[in-house]
């Protein structure tokens, strides 16, 4: 399986990984401001970009008809209302959000001031249990904060990355 990416910069490497509605562009406004003190590794997961889908073969081998379907029936699935309820999820035993205590890195947890409800209180959820995270919240940003508030982004990852020690609890 061949993953696209690309590597820009010099120094200790920083691996960015792209949302689930992007690729690996969607970091342009920070790959050149991090290239100057760290390697960057910006990568397209499968199925994204220039990262094939996880398939035996080519696109170009399937029926032109059937590829058509397809992009009918995900465009047609983009366009669904939202389920009322929404259906139960499966549960993790133990719940990831109970393991969230095991994290021992530095960890910056940014979200938008903007974003839907369920991802601020996830965002503070996540940044409240892992030991020494720091939340930050961009005003004027939703969901896709690297793009909508690229400056603003980019000074909290700079000083984050800059010294991660001051992100670490002493425990």
């Amino acid at each position: 399986m061949t993953i696209a990416y690309e590597v820009t910069g010099d120094g200790p490497p920083v691996l960015l990984v792209h949302e689930g509605v992007a690729d690996r562009r969607m970091w342009r406004g920070q790959v050149p401001v991090l290239a100057r003190e760290w390697t960057v590794v910006a990568v397209d997961l499968r199925g994204f970009g220039d990262s094939p889908h996880a398939s035996s073969g080519p696109f170009e081998d399937v029926d032109h008809e059937v590829r058509e379907l397809v992009r009918t029936m995900q465009r047609h699935a983009f366009e669904l209302p939202e389920p009322d309820p929404w259906p139960e999820e499966a549960k993790l035993d133990p719940p990831a959000s109970a393991r969230l205590g095991e994290i021992r890195v530095p960890t910056l947890v940014i979200v938008g001031d903007e974003d839907v409800e369920d991802f601020q209180r996830i965002a503070e959820l996540v940044a409240a249990g892992i030991p020494g995270a720091r939340l930050v919240v961009i005003r004027d940003a939703a969901h896709v904060v690297a793009l909508e508030r690229t400056a603003e982004f980019n000074e909290a990852l700079l000083a984050f990355l800059r010294d991660p020690a001051a992100y670490t609890s002493s425990q």
